[in-house]
Formats: structure tokens, sequence, C-alpha cells
């Protein structure tokens, strides 16, 4: 499977140590290329806000390698990563994208395929717990 990776820190993470970039930039690509993935994109937005994706240069250059149908999985160290908009539309949004495009989402832990209900569902369920911790 072809693997783009996004790296992107929450400024209100700063003390878990899993979360820092480096950490990220380090492990991310490892535990892609141990579950057999070919990692053909890095992208790393630092500690650029995730209110707003359209403002998200490295997570707009993934999302058109998702339209191009250049990836098979998007890989963050968490979910919250990909958007952290208030009302959760935009992450929404985001995995009805993947799955349209047949591309799984995963974290250092879980994969994820939108086109499966259940998982479809955990996606949408961890969303809407993003965007009740941004009330």
């Amino acid at each position: 499977m072809r693997a783009a990776v996004y790296i992107r820190k929450s400024r209100e993470d700063r003390g878990k140590p899993a979360l820092r970039l480096e950490a990220q930039r380090r492990m991310l690509p490892e535990r892609a290329a141990r579950r057999g993935w070919t990692v053909v994109m890095v992208e790393d937005d630092g500690f650029a806000s995730g209110q707003d994706q359209a403002k998200l240069t490295g997570l707009q250059r993934i999302i058109s390698a998702i339209k191009r149908r250049r990836v098979d999985v998007v890989m963050a160290i968490e979910l919250t990563r990909f958007s952290r908009d208030e009302s959760g539309v935009q992450f929404g949004q985001f995995v009805e994208m993947c799955r349209s495009n047949s591309v799984q989402l995963a974290t250092a832990d879980q994969v994820y395929d939108p086109d499966e209900g259940l998982q479809w569902f955990h996606l949408h369920i961890s969303a809407g717990l993003s965007a009740m911790e941004m009330r």
C-alpha cells in the first residue's frame, strides 16, 4: 500500500512526548514500513492550527494526492491531526473523500477503512468527540 504520512502537533499537547514533532517524524514512517507500506509522501504542518484545513498546506498536498489516487492510506499520530474544526464538518468531509477514493486512515496503532460500517462510525464518533473538546 502507498502511504502518505501527515505530521502536525497541537499546541495544547505540549506535555505529551509521543506527540512531539520529532517523535512523529521518526515513528510514523517506521510504523508504516513495519506494516509493509511504501511511504510515498511525508507532509509536515508543524504547529499549525487544525481549525481550518484550507490553511494546512501539507494536508492540502495529501488531499490532492488522495483525489489523484496516488495514496492508499493516510497516517497521522491521531485522527484529530487531520482536522480540528469545532463542527466536525471538515473531518467528516475528509473521511468521505477518503472513502470515495478507497483510502484508509491510520494512526500509529490503528487502521480504519471508512468503507466498513463500524469503522466509518468510529471515525465519525471521533470527529464528534474532537468537536466537543473544542467547545
